[in-house]
Protein backbone atom coordinates (compact mmCIF):
# COMPACT_ATOMS: atom_id res chain seq x y z
CA UNK A 1 0.00 0.00 0.00
CA UNK A 2 1.27 3.27 -1.11
CA UNK A 3 2.67 5.91 1.73
CA UNK A 4 0.02 8.41 2.24
CA UNK A 5 1.68 12.35 2.11
CA UNK A 6 0.38 15.07 3.86
CA UNK A 7 2.48 18.12 4.05
CA UNK A 8 1.83 21.63 6.06
CA UNK A 9 0.31 24.22 3.36
CA UNK A 10 2.45 27.36 3.20
CA UNK A 11 -0.45 29.10 5.36
CA UNK A 12 0.73 26.69 8.31
CA UNK A 13 4.17 27.17 7.52
CA UNK A 14 3.76 30.75 7.84
CA UNK A 15 3.20 33.40 4.77
CA UNK A 16 6.29 35.01 5.95
CA UNK A 17 8.43 32.68 4.56
CA UNK A 18 7.01 34.24 0.95
CA UNK A 19 8.27 37.92 1.96
CA UNK A 20 11.49 39.71 1.23
CA UNK A 21 12.50 43.05 2.60
CA UNK A 22 13.57 45.57 0.40
CA UNK A 23 16.86 45.36 0.63
CA UNK A 24 17.18 41.91 0.03
CA UNK A 25 15.47 42.46 -3.13
CA UNK A 26 17.96 45.13 -4.03
CA UNK A 27 20.86 42.51 -2.87
CA UNK A 28 19.63 40.05 -5.03
CA UNK A 29 19.14 41.97 -8.04
CA UNK A 30 22.75 43.75 -7.60
CA UNK A 31 24.96 40.77 -7.15
CA UNK A 32 25.20 39.50 -10.42
CA UNK A 33 25.88 42.72 -12.05
CA UNK A 34 28.74 43.42 -9.09
CA UNK A 35 30.15 39.68 -10.50
CA UNK A 36 29.62 40.89 -13.85
CA UNK A 37 32.07 43.85 -13.01
CA UNK A 38 34.15 42.45 -11.29
CA UNK A 39 35.01 40.01 -14.06
CA UNK A 40 35.71 42.84 -16.80
CA UNK A 41 37.46 44.81 -14.08
CA UNK A 42 39.42 42.70 -12.67
CA UNK A 43 40.91 41.38 -16.35
CA UNK A 44 41.26 44.79 -17.65
CA UNK A 45 43.85 44.57 -14.80
CA UNK A 46 45.02 41.46 -15.32
CA UNK A 47 44.12 39.85 -12.18
CA UNK A 48 43.01 36.31 -13.23
CA UNK A 49 42.37 34.76 -10.50
CA UNK A 50 39.91 37.43 -9.40
CA UNK A 51 38.40 38.00 -12.82
CA UNK A 52 37.98 33.67 -12.95
CA UNK A 53 36.45 34.07 -9.41
CA UNK A 54 34.32 36.60 -10.27
CA UNK A 55 32.54 34.37 -12.94
CA UNK A 56 32.32 31.58 -10.76
CA UNK A 57 30.56 33.74 -8.27
CA UNK A 58 28.56 34.95 -11.17
CA UNK A 59 27.49 31.48 -12.17
CA UNK A 60 26.28 30.38 -9.02
CA UNK A 61 24.22 33.90 -8.20
CA UNK A 62 22.27 34.04 -11.59
CA UNK A 63 21.20 30.41 -11.95
CA UNK A 64 20.81 29.13 -8.69
CA UNK A 65 19.71 32.53 -6.97
CA UNK A 66 18.67 35.72 -8.41
CA UNK A 67 17.12 34.33 -12.26
CA UNK A 68 15.79 31.07 -10.34
CA UNK A 69 13.89 33.79 -8.18
CA UNK A 70 12.65 35.57 -10.91
CA UNK A 71 11.60 32.69 -13.02
CA UNK A 72 9.73 31.97 -10.11
CA UNK A 73 8.23 35.00 -9.64
CA UNK A 74 9.41 35.13 -5.84
CA UNK A 75 10.33 38.74 -5.68
CA UNK A 76 7.30 39.82 -6.36
CA UNK A 77 8.11 41.97 -8.67
CA UNK A 78 5.93 43.56 -11.56
CA UNK A 79 5.60 41.10 -14.44
CA UNK A 80 7.15 44.04 -17.08
CA UNK A 81 10.01 44.55 -14.45
CA UNK A 82 10.44 40.69 -13.76
CA UNK A 83 10.72 39.94 -17.76
CA UNK A 84 13.55 42.30 -17.68
CA UNK A 85 15.94 41.81 -14.88
CA UNK A 86 15.40 38.05 -16.16
CA UNK A 87 16.48 38.64 -19.38
CA UNK A 88 18.93 41.00 -18.80
CA UNK A 89 20.47 38.84 -15.75
CA UNK A 90 20.63 35.53 -17.56
CA UNK A 91 22.18 37.15 -20.60
CA UNK A 92 24.97 38.98 -18.32
CA UNK A 93 26.14 34.75 -18.65
CA UNK A 94 25.19 34.45 -22.14
CA UNK A 95 22.01 33.01 -21.47
CA UNK A 96 18.18 33.08 -22.55
CA UNK A 97 16.44 33.76 -19.24
CA UNK A 98 12.94 33.19 -20.90
CA UNK A 99 14.35 30.02 -22.43
CA UNK A 100 15.25 29.00 -18.72
CA UNK A 101 12.07 30.14 -17.79
CA UNK A 102 9.98 27.82 -20.03
CA UNK A 103 12.12 24.94 -19.24
CA UNK A 104 12.30 25.27 -15.46
CA UNK A 105 8.79 25.73 -15.05
CA UNK A 106 8.53 22.67 -17.34
CA UNK A 107 10.93 20.73 -15.17
CA UNK A 108 8.53 21.51 -11.87
CA UNK A 109 5.33 20.07 -13.97
CA UNK A 110 6.75 16.72 -15.29
CA UNK A 111 10.22 15.83 -12.95
CA UNK A 112 11.12 12.98 -13.64
CA UNK A 113 9.17 12.29 -17.10
CA UNK A 114 11.17 11.92 -20.45
CA UNK A 115 9.43 15.17 -21.60
CA UNK A 116 11.50 17.13 -18.72
CA UNK A 117 13.75 18.41 -20.72
CA UNK A 118 15.53 20.06 -18.53
CA UNK A 119 16.35 16.98 -15.37
CA UNK A 120 16.82 14.38 -18.67
CA UNK A 121 20.37 14.00 -17.43
CA UNK A 122 19.10 12.19 -14.64
CA UNK A 123 18.30 8.96 -16.79
CA UNK A 124 21.82 9.07 -18.18
CA UNK A 125 25.17 7.33 -17.69
CA UNK A 126 28.46 9.38 -16.14
CA UNK A 127 29.77 9.30 -19.45
CA UNK A 128 26.25 10.58 -21.46
CA UNK A 129 26.17 13.14 -18.95
CA UNK A 130 29.53 14.36 -19.61
CA UNK A 131 28.28 14.89 -23.29
CA UNK A 132 24.99 16.53 -22.09
CA UNK A 133 26.62 19.32 -20.12
CA UNK A 134 28.60 20.69 -23.40
CA UNK A 135 25.47 20.79 -25.17
CA UNK A 136 23.01 21.52 -22.15
CA UNK A 137 22.35 25.24 -22.05
CA UNK A 138 21.89 25.12 -26.20
CA UNK A 139 19.40 22.06 -25.88
CA UNK A 140 17.10 24.06 -23.28
CA UNK A 141 17.19 26.84 -25.60
CA UNK A 142 15.95 25.30 -28.61
CA UNK A 143 13.83 23.32 -26.73
CA UNK A 144 12.88 26.13 -24.93
CA UNK A 145 11.77 28.03 -28.34
CA UNK A 146 9.85 25.34 -29.43
CA UNK A 147 7.46 24.99 -26.98
CA UNK A 148 7.13 28.11 -25.31
CA UNK A 149 3.89 30.91 -26.31
CA UNK A 150 4.41 33.89 -28.40
CA UNK A 151 5.43 36.32 -25.92
CA UNK A 152 8.27 34.46 -24.33
CA UNK A 153 9.11 33.03 -27.72
CA UNK A 154 9.72 36.68 -28.88
CA UNK A 155 11.86 37.21 -25.73
CA UNK A 156 13.76 34.13 -26.58
CA UNK A 157 14.41 35.47 -29.74
CA UNK A 158 15.86 38.67 -28.96
CA UNK A 159 18.23 37.04 -26.12
CA UNK A 160 19.37 34.93 -28.55
CA UNK A 161 20.55 37.43 -31.17
CA UNK A 162 21.97 39.16 -28.27
CA UNK A 163 24.42 35.85 -27.20
CA UNK A 164 25.08 35.58 -31.07
CA UNK A 165 26.12 39.12 -31.29
CA UNK A 166 28.32 39.54 -28.44
CA UNK A 167 29.95 36.62 -29.80
CA UNK A 168 30.75 38.46 -33.04
CA UNK A 169 32.01 41.52 -31.08
CA UNK A 170 34.25 39.29 -28.94
CA UNK A 171 35.43 37.79 -32.18
CA UNK A 172 36.12 40.71 -34.49
CA UNK A 173 37.72 42.37 -30.72
CA UNK A 174 39.92 39.40 -29.57
CA UNK A 175 42.99 41.34 -30.94
CA UNK A 176 42.75 44.18 -28.56
CA UNK A 177 39.97 43.11 -25.98
CA UNK A 178 40.76 39.44 -25.59
CA UNK A 179 38.77 39.37 -22.44
CA UNK A 180 35.57 39.46 -23.62
CA UNK A 181 36.12 35.85 -25.55
CA UNK A 182 37.69 34.76 -22.73
CA UNK A 183 34.37 35.66 -20.49
CA UNK A 184 32.76 33.99 -22.75
CA UNK A 185 34.51 30.65 -22.53
CA UNK A 186 34.35 30.90 -19.26
CA UNK A 187 30.63 31.24 -18.48
CA UNK A 188 30.45 28.47 -21.27
CA UNK A 189 32.98 26.20 -19.38
CA UNK A 190 31.15 27.12 -16.19
CA UNK A 191 27.53 26.59 -17.71
CA UNK A 192 28.91 22.32 -17.70
CA UNK A 193 28.33 22.05 -14.31
CA UNK A 194 24.51 22.37 -14.51
CA UNK A 195 23.73 19.10 -14.94
CA UNK A 196 25.34 17.54 -12.18
CA UNK A 197 24.99 20.02 -9.90
CA UNK A 198 21.56 20.82 -10.13
CA UNK A 199 19.64 17.97 -11.90
CA UNK A 200 22.06 14.40 -11.23
CA UNK A 201 23.05 14.84 -7.44
CA UNK A 202 20.33 16.27 -6.21
CA UNK A 203 17.20 14.18 -7.74
CA UNK A 204 16.34 10.85 -7.61
CA UNK A 205 14.08 8.13 -10.70
CA UNK A 206 11.09 6.52 -10.43
CA UNK A 207 9.15 7.43 -7.36
CA UNK A 208 5.76 10.08 -8.09
CA UNK A 209 5.82 12.37 -4.95
CA UNK A 210 7.72 15.66 -5.48
CA UNK A 211 8.86 14.71 -1.18
CA UNK A 212 10.77 11.30 -2.70
CA UNK A 213 12.25 12.69 -6.41
CA UNK A 214 14.71 15.09 -4.30
CA UNK A 215 17.29 14.05 -1.68
CA UNK A 216 17.73 15.84 2.05
CA UNK A 217 20.82 17.99 2.17
CA UNK A 218 21.81 19.01 5.57
CA UNK A 219 25.20 20.21 7.54
CA UNK A 220 26.88 23.19 8.00
CA UNK A 221 29.46 22.37 5.47
CA UNK A 222 27.01 21.54 2.68
CA UNK A 223 25.49 25.06 3.68
CA UNK A 224 28.41 26.95 3.92
CA UNK A 225 29.70 25.80 0.70
CA UNK A 226 26.27 25.92 -0.94
CA UNK A 227 25.56 29.23 0.64
CA UNK A 228 22.24 28.04 2.01
CA UNK A 229 21.06 26.89 -1.30
CA UNK A 230 21.22 23.22 -0.46
CA UNK A 231 17.33 23.08 0.28
CA UNK A 232 16.13 21.56 -3.13
CA UNK A 233 13.89 19.19 -1.91
CA UNK A 234 11.88 21.81 0.23
CA UNK A 235 11.82 24.36 -2.99
CA UNK A 236 10.27 21.70 -5.13
CA UNK A 237 7.61 20.99 -2.48
CA UNK A 238 7.37 25.09 -1.81
CA UNK A 239 8.32 26.73 -5.16
CA UNK A 240 6.31 29.86 -4.33
CA UNK A 241 9.57 30.20 -1.69
CA UNK A 242 12.29 32.53 -2.34
CA UNK A 243 15.94 31.13 -2.38
CA UNK A 244 16.47 33.64 1.15
CA UNK A 245 13.59 32.22 2.83
CA UNK A 246 15.17 27.74 2.12
CA UNK A 247 16.60 27.82 5.02
CA UNK A 248 13.91 28.86 7.25
CA UNK A 249 11.43 26.99 5.42
CA UNK A 250 13.85 23.91 6.03
CA UNK A 251 13.60 24.37 9.10
CA UNK A 252 9.76 24.63 9.89
CA UNK A 253 8.88 21.45 7.62
CA UNK A 254 11.94 19.04 9.24
CA UNK A 255 9.54 17.40 11.90
CA UNK A 256 7.16 16.99 8.83
CA UNK A 257 9.52 15.32 6.77
CA UNK A 258 10.75 13.29 10.02
CA UNK A 259 7.50 10.99 9.16
CA UNK A 260 9.22 9.74 5.83
CA UNK A 261 11.74 7.51 5.02
CA UNK A 262 13.91 10.12 2.65
CA UNK A 263 17.42 9.63 1.75
CA UNK A 264 19.41 12.05 3.22
CA UNK A 265 23.53 13.69 2.39
CA UNK A 266 24.62 15.31 5.47
CA UNK A 267 28.21 16.64 6.13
Amino acid sequence: MEQEIILPSIKVLGKDLLYLTKAQKIWTIAKPFLCCFGYFYFAINELWILAILSVVILMFVTYVSTSHDLVHGTLKLSPGINRFFLSIIEMLTLRSGHAFKVSHINHHRNFPKESDIEGASIHMKPYELILESSIYVYKLFFWARKHSKTKDKIWINVEGSLFLIYIVIAILLYQHYPFLLYYFLLVQIGSWFYPLFTVYIPHKVNYTHPIFQTKLFRGPIISFFFAHHNYHLEHHLYPMVPHQNWRKLGKRLLPHLKNYDLETIKL
